[in-house]
């Protein structure tokens, strides 16, 4: 912490030794970005070392976070801090990274700045699914998601997070058929190939 002597900035930080004080009366001020500063006053007595034990209590902010659908853990710096709907949740002041995530939903990061004695509100929409597209070698291939005809390759469409079984099917005088089972995430490649197997 920065420490001032009588409004005197010091150039040493805590903690602090200062051997050419002159005796007498001073106020000490410690203060610390995203903490509360502390005063005291200290008498100094020729001959004689002072001591001073201080504890700084940390500055906080409210945030509140609401989803939809509820239910989302909240993480902040990578530490839980509850689950949706959260409200006035204490945080220190400061920038920090803000992770909402839900099984079976695409996570959320933002990166929030907390004030002194303020709150913040997030409103989150969390989306089930993800744009992908379905591709055989030729066009025109019938492609199938989860037993259900949804159209023909190249196929561009949304599919929900988690597994699926994939299939695409092709007739040149008999059948013939590419399959492939996927787990749809977040950070995968949206471009999904298939290929044919007599």
């Amino acid at each position: 912490a920065t420490v001032s002597l009588t409004g005197f900035k010091m150039a040493q930080t805590t903690p602090y030794n200062n051997g050419m004080i002159a005796a007498g009366r001073y106020e000490v001020t410690l203060s610390k970005d995203g903490y509360n500063p502390v005063k005291r006053i200290v008498e100094v007595k020729a001959g004689e070392t002072t001591a001073i034990e201080v504890e700084i209590s940390v500055l906080y902010g409210k945030i509140s976070v609401t989803t939809d659908p509820a239910g989302a853990t909240v993480s902040i710096d990578g530490q839980e801090v509850g689950i949706t709907p959260l409200t006035s949740k204490n945080v220190p002041i400061g920038t920090h990274m803000m992770k909402i995530e839900k099984p079976g939903y695409a996570y959320i990061i933002r990166e929030i700045n907390v004030s002194e004695n303020d709150a913040v509100s997030f409103n989150e929409k969390l989306s089930d699914k993800r744009r992908v597209t379905i591709s055989t070698d030729r066009e025109g291939d019938k492609i199938s998601v989860d037993g259900r005809y949804v159209g023909q390759s190249p196929l561009k469409t949304e599919l929900t997070y988690g597994e699926h079984n994939i299939a695409a099917e092709r007739h040149e005088g008999y059948d013939r058929i590419g399959y492939k089972t996927i787990v749809v995430k977040q950070e995968d490649d949206p471009l999904i190939n298939l290929d044919f197997y007599d």
